[in-house]
């Protein structure tokens, strides 16, 4: 029985051993989504059409990876156009915020006239 369990020992030694020499493969991505990857690199680094964008969409028009560009492409321009209202919205604003400055200056203006004008009638009526 000994005999038994040191053989067991050995054994699980031997290919515990060997499992660890063994080369692991790794595997390699793509070209087509290497491109994407360096143009989403380049993208995020400040490029505007990213060269490696361009070269996948030429060399690999039916990738799905040509079809995550078009998708980046269709929401930057939309972040754009957005961006774009936004900053015409925000001028909006502040035009709003002037003009109703001004409005409650007049206001004020024209509640103290009343004032003074109900003040005079009260004063041309004890007269």
């Amino acid at each position: 029985m000994s005999m038994r369990l040191l053989l067991c020992i050995l054994l699980l030694i031997v290919l515990s051993g060997c499992a660890a020499t063994w080369p692991a493969v790794i595997p390699s991505r793509p070209p087509d989504e290497q491109l994407f990857l360096q143009g989403m690199e380049e993208w995020r680094l400040g490029e505007e059409t990213p060269d490696a964008f361009k070269t996948l969409q030429n060399t690999y028009p039916d990738s799905i990876w040509t079809e995550k560009i078009q998708s980046i492409n269709n929401l930057s321009t939309l972040s754009a156009q957005q961006k774009s209202a936004l900053d015409r919205l925000n001028r909006e604003i502040t035009s709003c915020r002037q003009e109703n400055k001004l409005l409650q200056q007049q206001k004020n203006s024209l509640e103290n006239d009343q004032k003074k004008l109900k003040k005079l009638l009260i004063d041309l009526e004890r007269r």
